[in-house]
């Protein structure tokens, strides 16, 4: 009989099978994160889940394994992050100055129109004064009460343009100077994504191609292949007794020798070609448009320019 868990009323089984599911998917979907989790392993695991204190180790094992795998990525967008919440927050402020701009000059429009409507309302009056006037003396007083009303208007009206004006100017100021920290922004946060980019194909121990730029290489060549009917010839590179060196001096040791060779190498390659590390001591190369001869040739001299190294430790020559 399947042991049943009360809270939900799933069996161990039932929870085995969604968890067998989930991570074939996963291993079908991604081959770098299945093997960077080690998918295999954790089925494993889970075949030998019996009991309720069997799940709560695997879980233990699985929450510890992503943790230490996905730290640096989680800091990194944790980093971004921050950098995207600052730009909303800048855009969200300028769309503000927008709206509070466009009510400043629906106000002055306003103003405006009422000042123009006032001056036509002394002209008219002028205009029916003048017929009504019995007197030269009544014409003139009249005349002089209505040109200084207009007067004041027109000083009115251009008190509030250049108040505008000026208005407008600082307004402009303040958003030019948000727009530009907005620019400075989104330049940090596309080089951070450039950075990241870089580094998801780049191998972090030795500098050079990791195995994810490989997969995307080959496949850019051969599709480039099948149309040009060209040449590709593609070498595997390993080193030898590698693992007598990490044996008897340690793997810093070994670290350094991958560093020297992957460097020395990588320096003799062709931009045209392709150098990658692709696993422990193993490399390989891509030569585009290159005869068999001329590739042997040139791993000839890679290899040569290796046994040329002198790289040792404590006195004693490694390569």
């Amino acid at each position: 009989n399947a042991i049943e868990i009360a809270s939900s009323g799933q069996s161990i089984e039932d929870i085995k099978e969604g968890l067998f599911l989930q991570l074939n998917q996963l291993e079908l979907s991604d081959s770098e994160i299945s093997r960077s989790l080690d998918i295999a392993g954790l089925k494993e695991k889970l075949n030998e889940v019996e009991s309720l204190r069997d799940l709560e180790t695997f879980y233990k094992h699985v929450f510890e394994g992503l943790g230490r795998r996905l730290n640096k990525k989680n800091e990194f967008i944790a980093e971004l992050s921050g950098l995207i919440e600052t730009i909303v927050q800048q855009l969200s402020d300028l769309s503000l100055d927008i709206k509070s701009e466009n009510a400043k000059e629906g106000l002055s429009s306003k103003d405006r129109w009422r000042i123009t409507e006032t001056m036509g309302k002394e002209v008219t009056s002028i205009r029916e004064g003048v017929l009504r006037a019995e007197s030269l003396a009544s014409l003139k007083d009249m005349l002089a009460e209505r040109i200084n009303s207009l007067n004041s208007n027109v000083n009115e009206l251009m008190s509030i343009e250049s108040s505008r004006v000026k208005e407008a100017e600082e307004n402009t100021k303040k958003i030019s100077k948000k727009l530009h920290k907005v620019e400075v922004k989104v330049s940090s946060l596309k080089a951070s994504l450039n950075k990241a980019h870089e580094q998801a194909f780049t191998d972090q121990l030795t500098g050079v191609a990791n195995r994810r730029a490989y997969d995307q290489r080959i496949k850019v060549e051969y599709e480039r292949l099948k149309r040009s009917k060209g040449s590709l010839i593609i070498a595997i590179i390993d080193i030898d007794h590698f693992k007598r060196i990490n044996d008897n001096y340690g793997h810093p040791a070994g670290d350094k020798v991958l560093k020297t060779v992957s460097q020395l190498i990588n320096k003799q390659v062709r931009e045209s070609d392709f150098f990658g590390r692709v696993g422990g001591e193993e490399f390989t190369v891509i030569f585009v448009e290159s005869d068999i001869e001329n590739a042997l040739k040139r791993l000839n001299d890679f290899r040569e320019r290796v046994q040329g190294c002198k790289f040792g430790i404590k006195g004693q020559r490694l390569l």
